[in-house]
């Protein structure tokens, strides 16, 4: 039962975050469950949102991965950094640190949203395309930051910061984000 999940009841997947010291992170909706590379640490410091709380992921050796293929998404995160990191001189989505990342090197049918110089970028592959945001949320407080994509004959890109719609760009690819490369 979705009870109270709410309007997430739809979602693809929704992760809680409401076990402590697991491997696998349980959807809450029985759809996708994701596999951990280590356990995450829960609660102190971290904002407990909706029916569960948040993940401490340590920049370094945490990450989740899981099967998510949809053409149109939305990925919502509380992030709170002073990290500052670009892996190329140009902004694309896809030199940045992943917070929820599907890269495949080359270009190919992939996603992500990421932080590039601390600055956040929902970006879409094949053509490659990024959405960034005007400033940077790497200040150590606490930011609500959001991806989407939505299609409509075209896709469209529009990262969040804060609850506002900071930036948006658009992409010919129709096709499902699978990361299939």
């Amino acid at each position: 039962s979705t009870g109270s999940l709410g309007l997430w009841s739809t979602a693809s997947a929704f992760y809680a975050f409401d076990v402590d010291n697991l491997l696998v992170l349980p959807d809450s909706l029985g759809r996708n469950d994701a596999r951990l590379t280590k356990p995450l640490t829960f609660g102190a410091g971290v904002p407990q949102i909706g029916c569960g709380q948040g993940g401490y992921f340590d920049g370094s050796v945490n990450a989740v991965s899981g099967n998510l293929q949809q053409n149109a998404w939305t990925t919502v995160l509380w992030v709170k950094t002073t990290q500052s990191f670009r892996s190329c001189t140009t902004s694309m989505w896809f030199c940045g640190v992943g917070l929820v990342d599907a890269e495949v090197a080359g270009v190919t049918n992939d996603f992500g949203l990421t932080l590039v110089s601390g600055v956040p970028v929902t970006g879409l592959g094949l053509p490659d395309t990024s959405a960034v945001a005007p400033s940077a949320v790497n200040d150590g407080t606490w930011h609500f930051v959001a991806g989407r994509r939505r299609v409509a004959g075209i896709s469209t890109l529009t990262t969040f910061i804060d609850g506002l719609p900071v930036a948006s760009a658009t992409s010919s690819r129709v096709s499902a984000s699978n990361a299939a490369g």
